[in-house]
């Protein structure tokens, strides 16, 4: 809080970053202590490609494990992809609001940021489609969207990956919150018709789903495009990104014997969406529930340009910064907490 905020103070309320409030799965905490404690802690590769294929299609996503690149970071991959396939001077796309590091894995790297918008229509987030720019090197989504909870449908996914075909531009979609679904299933770039596969890398992980930002976990680039997954594979290996031994246990782990605990947890963020809906909130606020992910968007932008500064000293809330995702005045609150935590922010928006 003190690096983040400038404040130790105990009173302040926390709920800006995003991982969950909870224990790590019981197998998860099982297999780290035996792998910690056994005798094989030396170089060795352990495939998360089953795993993986297996959890996406009991999510409703058809992968081949022959499409895989294991990774050590999504944001890491990230940022090698836009060295991969854009040049210095390209212009590369952004529909915002949008996650935070999207912006210097651009600009750092000496592209061009084309902002997009994702624009409110009838009480929700729907990304502009009309007049997509053609000269795009590339073209980088979250599905769905971080922070909005905004998800992007198939058609709209359908359309945009057309687009990226006919211009010859590198679609990335970052999908790691895509297993929080609650009011609409969320499509993946993989379930594209093969043809428009071709132009897509999905980026995917566990770390979300199973709260293991704090212990590691094995990521993952998935793409149908022969080319694209041999550059990859090239750059892990040159750049030693590959996962660690560890990091796989934990994905192998995570998505073959969680998946109950991840129904109990998906059940309590459940609960704390609906104190959101069934709160009164004062008016010089809004707070929309997107679709899908652990978050939710206020809308504080009554409380002008000191809007942070005004949520940390007045109402004694450390939330996430809309500015660092392309929407200054805007909050994102993360709900996988207790019910109790959300009642307090509730009441504390509307206390003063």
């Amino acid at each position: 809080m003190q690096q983040k905020f400038g404040v130790s103070n105990d009173s302040v309320l926390s709920m800006w970053i995003a991982d969950m409030d909870v224990a790590l799965p019981s197998p998860v905490s099982q297999a780290v202590a035996e792998y910690v404690h056994s005798d094989q802690v030396g170089y060795q590769h352990v495939d998360i490609a089953t795993a993986v294929e297996t959890w996406l299609r009991q999510q409703g996503v058809k992968v081949a494990a022959s499409w895989l690149v294991p990774v050590a970071s999504v944001v890491t991959t990230l940022w090698r992809c836009i060295n991969m396939f854009s040049s210095p001077g390209e212009r590369v796309g952004l529909f915002t609001p949008v996650y935070g590091p999207f912006f210097p894995c651009i600009t750092e790297q000496q592209r061009q940021i084309v902002e997009l918008d994702w624009r409110w229509k009838e009480d929700t987030y729907r990304p502009d489609l009309s007049n997509l720019p053609t000269d795009l090197a590339m073209l980088l989504i979250c599905q769905p969207n971080n922070p909005t909870g905004s998800v992007w449908n198939y058609d709209e996914l359908e359309v945009l990956a057309r687009h990226c075909q006919q211009h010859n531009i590198v679609l990335i979609s970052d999908e790691v919150h895509r297993d929080f679904a609650f009011d609409t299933p969320v499509s993946s770039v993989m379930n594209l018709p093969a043809e428009l596969k071709s132009t897509c890398i999905m980026l995917g992980s566990p770390a979300k789903t199973f709260n293991l930002a704090g212990v590691g976990a094995a990521a993952y680039a998935i793409t149908t495009n022969p080319d694209f997954r041999h550059r990859l594979m090239q750059d892990v290996a040159r750049h030693h990104q590959q996962p660690g031994p560890l990091a796989s246990l934990v994905t192998n782990t995570a998505y073959l014997y969680c998946t109950e605990w991840f129904k109990d947890i998906k059940h309590a963020i459940a609960v704390n969406r609906q104190i959101i809906r069934d709160a009164a909130l004062s008016a010089r606020f809004s707070l929309y529930l997107g679709p899908a992910t652990y978050f939710a968007w206020l809308d504080a932008t009554a409380l002008g340009d000191d809007a942070k500064d005004t949520m940390l000293n007045h109402y004694q809330l450390a939330l996430g910064d809309g500015a660092q995702f392309g929407a200054p005045g805007y909050f994102r609150l993360n709900l996988a907490t207790h019910p109790d935590i959300v009642r307090e922010v509730l009441a504390r928006l509307n206390s003063r």
